[in-house]
């Protein structure tokens, strides 16, 4: 009788813990979907800030080309900006957003890349343009772009879209020009190595529609997230040269799996002289530094860089030493675990002497 009534109560149980399982999952699929979403990013982001540039960018050597280019300016031969055929288009983009103020030093830049370039088209774009231009372009992202928190991810952005629209020359306003960069656009595809490790989007040159951009602006949504509530890392993360080198190498990682070799070798990056890091000067540029959008949080960030960047340069001695530490650990794992199958034989041996000495002294008893 009592069995009978335990099993519908049982029943009722268990039909009441489904359904608030069910209802919970429900409720919870988009933050579960999220945590994976976010999680998979995570990986992509951290295994760029770990392998880059191990894995392997086509290197670009531009000082022959620089050689090339100055000898015909010196013979007042007419360079490639006149060749309309040439890949990349004779245009540089700058932005300006949020009221962002001009700097003395920037006008005095963008003024240099300006004398450097006449036959080019110089485009600066702020807020009401670039609004316009991904509403009538991107309208899908339009509310992905306006919501995010941060002025310089909209800037980062901003100038993917329009070099995946126009194509041409990217620039940052802190980037004083000493090289004309008409010899730059035979390529396809061409950004400098960053600090302290990937590709750098404070210049990049590319031709309009290159594959390499579809494979970005698809993934924009997926990583807009915020990150330890971080500016610095969120937007590094999201948009800014951590997330552009990320899909750099993704991008190719993908192209390898499609057999498509002239895809990857239109992606290429320019020496580690090029790289744009602090107030520095480059063959091809004066870069001031400004990082405007730097808060507090941005020097403990490129502090862990620069130690995993050591790590990175000293791979062979590390490497050595965790292969001495991984056998170290092989054999204290082994000798740890010989050392407790004899204590574990030994007991056992106790046990069974144990019992043996107490089933004599009972047969002993019985006896008397």
């Amino acid at each position: 009788m009592k069995g009978s009534l335990r099993r519908p109560k049982l029943r009722i149980w268990l039909s009441a813990l489904i359904l608030v399982i069910t209802l919970t999952l429900i409720l919870a699929y988009s933050s579960v979907a999220g945590l994976v979403n976010r999680g998979e990013a995570a990986i992509s982001l951290v295994a760029t800030f770990i392998l880059f540039p191990l894995s392997g960018a086509v290197t670009l050597n531009v000082d022959a080309q620089l050689e090339e280019q100055r000898r015909r300016l010196s013979d007042k031969v007419s360079g490639v900006a006149t060749n309309k055929s040439s890949p990349i288009p004779a245009e540089i983009h700058q932005v300006r957003l949020g009221g962002l103020e001009m700097r003395p030093t920037w006008t005095e830049a963008r003024q240099s890349c300006l004398d450097l370039h006449p036959h080019w088209i110089f485009r600066l774009w702020e807020d009401k343009e670039a609004d316009a231009f991904v509403a009538k372009y991107y309208p899908d992202l339009f509310e992905t772009y306006r919501g995010y928190p941060l002025e310089i991810q909209r800037s980062n952005v901003l100038r993917y879209l329009l070099l995946e629209t126009f194509g041409g020359v990217y620039l940052d306003l802190d980037l004083k020009c000493l090289e004309p960069l008409d010899f730059i656009r035979s390529e396809y595809f061409v950004t400098p190595p960053a600090n302290p490790t990937g590709v750098n989007n404070a210049f990049i040159a590319s031709s309009k529609n290159h594959p390499f951009w579809a494979h970005l602006v698809g993934s924009l949504k997926r990583y807009n997230m915020s990150w330890f509530g971080s500016p610095y890392i969120t937007n590094m993360f999201s948009t800014g040269c951590h997330f552009f080198s990320t899909m750099h190498r993704t991008f190719r990682q993908h192209m390898w799996g499609q057999r498509d070799d002239g895809v990857m070798a239109s992606m290429v990056v320019l020496e580690a002289k090029h790289k744009l890091n602090g107030h520095v000067v480059t063959p091809l540029f004066e870069h001031l530094g400004a990082s405007s959008w730097h808060k507090s949080d941005a020097s403990m960030v490129l502090r862990i860089g620069r130690g995993v960047e050591w790590l990175k340069s000293h791979v062979a001695s590390v490497s050595v030493f965790a292969l001495i530490f991984a056998a170290l650990g092989m054999v204290g794992s082994f000798a740890w675990a010989l050392k407790t199958k004899r204590k574990r034989a030994f007991d056992r041996s106790r046990s069974a002497t144990s019992k043996d000495q107490e089933q004599g002294l009972m047969e002993e008893r019985r006896h008397l």
